[in-house]
């Protein structure tokens, strides 16, 4: 038998292989027909093992001499586990099966501190005998580790001296024994957030359930998700019930407790805190800190962030003290006596706040404001505010206080609102809706830099000592200051609004633009322009005050002008200052007696004066623009009374009559 000698054929690729033809001979042979298809497929297996070969050839050249899949990295999967064997690698189901061949079970976390078996494996049903399910968990041994301690949750220590390491990524606070189940649970609690710290793992915490705890400390770089979980202390005292560190992420602390005199709530001691919200409730009234920023080494905190502040029955509620570049929103405030104290802030925004209901221990002394500001450690450290959709009611003094004796700059108020400042009946020192005074004890000490957009106050208490301190805005001892849009009214049924609604002194380029003030008592726009030998402060100028548009009502129906350039009649105040460039243009001001009224003494220069007066009067002994009269008049005001002075140029148009009058040589020509 003849037969194809393979390895003689030249090995190439046939693409297409030959078909018999119906014509064709059957002939056999080296070039038979019959065996034409057998030589084309010899022909194509000789090329595919000259291919693999010189393939093979390559991958030898550049790897060596390895020649197994062993050698290449590549092992046998294997269900079942050999201890020597290094060639096989275990499937879920071998490890798993395997777990269970050399684990065994025990009842407590108690039993695995007496286990001294050979397992290497320790299932435990729970950390108590009666809480199966809860805190138990899997355990492996450790042999190699002689050192590490108990912590009683992660890490136990068998009587024998093995290191049981509890088996999961996920430490909750059940791991260490704590139950919420209403006993002290503090060094529990206090236990697991250091371990949790150390390992950088976050601990969880049980959604619906109150850990009763003294006092407890998160330790720095701790991840706390408590889920709704409230710790509740036990005993009020002057200690926080929380204290927290730096480079800290809680979703929510709620904190609740008994409250006294003394209580403290939360307090802050470090930089780079995270925090979802923060819940503190006292059940006492008048309870002492709340929520406290500061730290304990006089250095700054940074970046400190709350998405929300709920806090209820603490007098000081939520102090701000050495806190740069962060942001605190959504401040819901309860009872309070100082609602939000800032001192030494720098570039920090709060946004959205309410603050309502004054402590039964107010009693309208200076600084029991609902935002109290200063500087304390030195001239502008508190600078860079920002303040959006902020309501606050029920100010035993001022609703929203700058103060001191050194300087603060750069502040914003968006959409804020005061309601019912002064709330202390008679007894109040002050209940302005915004008050901005910088230093009175030294000289060129002003506050620099502040902008109200869109805020409004209504129903300023009126009952108590010092009239102009309970103006709806005061700006004293500043430089400048923007008031655009805002507002002044009342709600109540009260007959007046405030005394003055914008009330200025000892300040420079202040720019009033657009605001609708109505129904305040006195004066619409009120410069006070005194010197006190007492106060350096209150140097007598106003350098630069401009007012564009709005409105100013006079609900008052006696001799007040609506707008009125005034000394101080105290006896306190030892002279009259300088009022000088001052520019109205299209203001309307509206009721009282009087429109605009210059006292004497005060020195003026540069005022010009554009507005349009209506009091509903048609006569009078007393013109509508008395007093000295040192200004340009560009006016639409009725003219009664006698004659009043004005510069040289002036123009008025009696309402009354449309009569235009222009003062020239000291007399008004008729035109």
């Amino acid at each position: 038998m003849g037969i194809i000698q393979e390895n003689k054929v030249s090995p190439e690729w046939v693409d297409n292989l030959y078909q018999i033809e119906m014509t064709d001979p059957v002939t056999g042979g080296a070039d038979g027909v019959a065996n034409k298809q057998a030589v084309q497929l010899g022909a194509r297996t000789q090329w595919l093992k000259k291919e693999n070969e010189k393939r093979e050839q390559q991958i030898k050249n550049v790897l060596g001499k390895k020649s197994t899949l062993t050698d290449f990295g590549l092992v046998k999967l294997s269900n079942v586990l050999a201890e020597d064997d290094e060639s096989t690698a275990a499937t879920p189901k071998g490890v798993l099966d395997s777990i269970n061949d050399a684990s065994v079970s025990v009842v407590s976390i108690a039993a695995l501190r007496q286990y001294t078996g050979r397992n290497s494996f320790v299932s435990v049903n729970g950390y108590y005998d009666n809480t199966p399910g809860v805190g138990g968990g899997l355990f492996v041994a450790n042999k190699a580790d002689t050192t590490s301690p108990d912590n009683g949750g992660t890490v136990i220590v068998s009587v024998d001296g093995v290191r049981w390491y509890r088996q999961s990524e996920t430490v909750w606070v059940a791991d260490f024994g704590v139950l919420g189940n209403g006993m002290d649970e503090t060094q529990k609690i206090q236990s697991a957030l250091s371990v949790c710290a150390f390992e950088r793992k976050q601990l969880n915490f049980s959604a619906g359930k109150s850990y009763n705890i003294t006092q407890i400390s998160v330790p720095q770089f701790s991840r706390i998700a408590a889920m709704g979980a409230v710790f509740k202390k036990i005993v009020a005292s002057d200690r926080p019930c929380v204290t927290i560190n730096s480079d800290i992420s809680i979703d929510v602390m709620e904190v609740s407790s008994p409250g006294s005199a003394s209580d403290r709530g939360v307090r802050i001691l470090g930089s780079n805190v995270e925090i979802g919200k923060i819940k503190l409730k006292s059940e006492v009234k008048g309870s002492n800190y709340g929520v406290h920023l500061q730290s304990s080494f006089g250095v700054p905190l940074r970046n400190i962030n709350i998405g929300g502040v709920d806090i209820v029955n603490y007098d000081a509620s939520l102090l701000v003290f050495g806190v740069e570049d962060g942001r605190i929103s959504n401040i819901d405030i309860k009872c309070y006596r100082t609602g939000v104290y800032l001192r030494d802030v720098a570039n920090y925004d709060f946004y959205n706040a309410r603050l309502s209901e004054k402590s039964p221990n107010a009693t309208g002394a200076p600084g029991q404001n609902g935002l109290l500001v200063e500087s304390i450690g030195g001239d502008y450290w508190t600078h860079d505010l920002n303040f959006s959709n902020w309501l606050v009611s029920d100010a035993a003094e001022h609703s929203y206080r700058f103060g001191g004796q050194l300087g603060i700059r750069d502040v914003s108020f968006v959409s804020c609102v005061s309601k019912m400042s002064g709330n202390h009946g008679g007894k109040s020192s002050g209940g302005c809706g915004f008050k901005v005074l910088g230093a009175t004890s030294v000289a060129a000490r002003r506050h620099k830099n502040f902008k109200f957009t869109s805020c409004h106050v209504e129903d300023v208490n009126m009952d108590g000592g010092g009239i102009g301190n309970f103006s709806g805005y005061m700006l004293s001892v500043v430089d400048g200051v923007t008031l655009e849009g805002c507002t002044v009214g009342k709600n109540r049924n009260e007959q007046y609004s405030c005394w003055d609604a914008v009330s200025i002194e000892s300040a420079t380029n202040i720019s009033l633009n657009g605001n609708i003030m109505s129904d305040f008592q006195r004066q619409g726009i009120r410069i006070v322009a005194s010197t006190y030998d007492r106060f350096p402060g209150w140097d007598g100028l106003l350098d630069g005050l401009y007012v564009q548009g709005g409105s100013y009502q006079n609900q008052h129906t006696h001799n007040a002008p609506v707008v009125f350039f005034d000394v101080n009649p105290a006896q306190e105040a030892t002279g009259a200052g300088v009022v000088k460039n001052v520019i109205f243009a299209g203001v309307n001001l509206r009721g009282g007696m009087a429109a605009i009224r210059q006292a004497e003494g005060i020195t003026y220069e540069n005022i010009y004066l554009d507005f349009d007066y209506e009091n509903g009067l048609v006569s009078g002994a007393t013109p509508v623009i008395p007093g000295k009269g040192d200004a340009y008049y560009n006016a639409r005001i009725p003219w009664i009374g006698y004659s009043p002075t004005a510069k040289n140029g002036s123009v008025i148009i009696d309402k009354l009559t449309d009569t235009v009058r222009v003062r020239k040589n000291n007399s008004w020509v008729v035109q």
